[in-house]
């Protein structure tokens, strides 16, 4: 920014300084010098989660502890973020006003407006390292209105300073017409204070007004709701098997957004605390969809507005619900296995002892945060935690059945890339977790955070690993804490990367390399229990079927570690499945078309079990097909009821 943008803020400074008194408005207007931030305000960001993301990290930036946010949903009309910082002084009002696009974050500029820790500019008043840097976060809210209001409050001052904002839009046409040395007019903006008798208080409180039709019909779920109508159910591009979510906030009245059609079904009480509110939601997640489908997946379990809390989640400095993966330990019960940096190296396990942590035997730091550790956010009354634990993952039919944790830490030297292609250092520690399932299906794949936040969720690609593990891919889930660099590779959105940083590159090569060591180790152990598990087979003919099944199940999945779910035919009507991965049909359905034999003799009740078991595998192999993937239960049941009494056909 030019001398001129800080004349600019020196002027309004002192405006500020004359009116407070009297509560009289100064009036002026956004400006930037950049073209490209020009168009901040045409919404550069892609959901209204994103926008309220941005607050969020300002609010972690200014030492705030506390965040509370407040919609009225389900209508959305309008929205409230408030948290208890530090304030924007005159001064620092002033700057972000002239200086769109122009942080003072991480700057000497930025000591200079007591935003910054005077002898490290890339960290917080309080120490935490600073997630903002563009200075654009504040404007991410044009993706959810023109018009919002700041009022902030400095410890110590007797006067609240209140800000009005509208934002104006620019098309390309007006753009084109103006040379790269012009002005662009942003926005207007009206400043006045108001007399503050809280005089120890701080903070900043931003209304988000008059939020756009589009963000409403979004954060509404306006548009499932309107599928799910009776008028639409037979049209082409909505059929009739859609489903209403099972969670959701409410739906509204297509012709009067003040009568409430549907009423909210939320997984949680009226009087339950925040954060029992959200483990409640989590818990719904987990539990998913019922027999709807066999992994939960967000979309179908949750409304727009519940996403948009869960995106939340995962996207800001939070404590994890359950406790971070570095602070896993040996009573957890699972096996942790360090991973090398070297270009061939192999992960070796690590064997804690008594009250050791992951974090302390591997000398983690990422997990620190500075002073002021402590960081609450609130939506509605519900508290959010990050959804991500290493505990309490569900058993499958996998050959392993307990999770799988690998941690490795990277602090490359980059001293052969020119320094001005370099970006600076780079130091990043990470875990991938292989379970034999991911619940939710959307927590598959790597999440980059950068100083504890993300503005990314997870890359089911792994950035773009080519080798083709597609089944053991779908069941790992990672993170990436970057505690320095990388964020001169993000976008200005801070929602992707350039892919040809030198941050990025070496992280991506680092990242399949984990990938490479944990397939290997996961083979390795795999292929012993499988063996281990033959053994122990009494029967000879089980060895053969489960062998026999184990081949093909294989061969179709194309994954050599992979196995078939159990099967289990029940004589008890309402058995139950113990989890996704066991398939239950009634016994008496399927094998009352089979004639018992006349003399129940130990051969025959043998041969009677050896039937039964070629069923299973025949239901197993079926599986491995897909012949049951579109049947309903019934259906099954009764193709294998048909499938029984052919094979019991005999000869007069």
């Amino acid at each position: 920014m030019s001398n001129k943008e800080d004349q600019l803020s020196d002027e309004l400074e002192r405006d500020i300084s004359a009116k407070e008194k009297n509560g009289r408005v100064s009036t002026t207007k956004l400006r930037t010098d950049e073209r490209v931030l020009a168009r901040i305000t045409d919404g550069i960001y892609r959901q209204p989660a994103s926008a309220l993301r941005e607050l969020i990290a300002n609010a972690y930036d200014a030492d705030a502890t506390e965040v509370y946010i407040q919609t009225d949903a389900p209508r959305f009309d309008s929205i409230t973020v408030r948290d208890n910082g530090r304030g924007l002084s005159r001064k620092a009002l002033a700057h972000v006003i002239h200086h769109i696009g122009g942080s003072p974050k991480r700057t000497i500029k930025g000591a200079e407006l007591d935003v910054v820790d005077e002898n490290d500019p890339y960290l917080s008043k309080s120490g935490r390292r600073l997630i903002g840097k563009i200075g654009i976060g504040l404007f991410s809210v044009a993706q959810l209105t023109a018009h919002f209001q700041i009022i902030s409050k400095v410890k110590g001052e007797h006067f609240r300073r209140v800000v009005d904002v509208v934002l104006t839009t620019h098309r390309e046409d007006e753009l084109a017409k103006k040379n790269s040395k012009q002005d662009f007019e942003t926005g207007s903006v009206n400043i006045w204070s108001v007399p503050a008798k809280d005089f120890d208080a701080q903070g900043t409180e931003i209304i988000l007004l008059e939020l756009r039709q589009q963000a409403k019909d979004i954060l509404s779920s306006r548009e499932r709701w309107q599928a799910m109508q009776p008028d639409a159910l037979d049209d082409e591009d909505n059929p009739a098997n859609l489903l209403p979510p099972l969670y959701h906030v409410g739906e509204l009245d297509f012709q009067d957004n003040d009568v409430i059609e549907k009423k909210a079904n939320l997984p949680w009480s009226s009087d339950d605390l925040p954060k029992d509110r959200f483990a409640k939601l989590v818990q719904a997640v987990k539990d998913g969809e019922g027999n709807r489908a066999s992994n939960p997946e967000l979309d179908k379990v949750l409304d727009n507005y519940l996403n948009m809390v869960w995106t939340l989640s995962l996207s800001a400095p939070l404590d994890y619900i359950e406790g971070h993966p570095f602070e896993a330990r040996a009573s957890d019960g699972i096996p942790v296995f360090e991973l090398s940096n070297q270009s061939r190296g192999q992960a070796t396990e690590v064997n804690l002892t008594g009250r050791q942590t992951v974090a302390s035997r591997l000398k983690l730091i990422s997990m620190k945060r500075g002073v002021a550790s402590k960081f609450d956010v609130y939506i509605d009354g519900i508290q959010l935690f990050r959804p991500l634990s290493i505990k309490n993952i569900p058993e499958t039919a996998h050959a392993i059945k307990t999770p799988l944790l690998f941690v490795g830490k990277c602090e490359p030297n980059l001293d052969r890339i020119p320094e001005e292609f370099r970006g600076g250092s780079l130091a990043f520690e990470a875990y991938f977790l292989w379970a034999p399932k991911i619940i939710p299906k959307e927590h598959n794949g790597i999440v980059i955070r950068i100083n504890d936040a993300s503005g990314t969720l997870f890359d089911e690609t792994f950035l773009k690993y080519q080798v083709s593990e597609q089944t053991r891919l779908r069941q790992i889930t990672a993170e990436i804490f970057v505690t320095s660099g990388l964020d001169a590779a993000l976008n200005i959105d801070r929602e992707s990367f350039n892919y040809s940083h030198p941050h990025y590159q070496f992280l991506t090569k680092w990242v399949h390399g984990a990938l490479r060591q944990l397939t290997n180790v996961h083979k390795r152990i795999a292929k012993e229990l499988r063996v281990a598990r033959l053994e122990s087979e009494s029967s000879t003919l089980s060895q053969k079927i489960v062998q026999a099944v184990t081949e093909e199940w294989q061969k179709a999945k194309s994954d050599p570690s992979d196995h078939p779910p159990e099967v289990m035919f029940s004589d008890e009507p309402k058995t139950k499945r113990k989890n996704a991965d066991l398939i239950v049909f009634s016994k008496n359905e399927i094998f009352s078309v089979r004639k018992p034999r006349a003399r129940q003799t130990g051969t025959a009740a043998a041969d009677e079990l050896a039937f039964e078991e070629k069923i299973k595998a025949l239901t197993q192999v079926l599986t491995a097909y897909g012949v049951f993937e579109k049947m309903t239960h019934k259906k099954q049941q009764q193709l294998l009821r048909a499938i029984v009494r052919i094979f019991s056909v005999e000869a007069d």
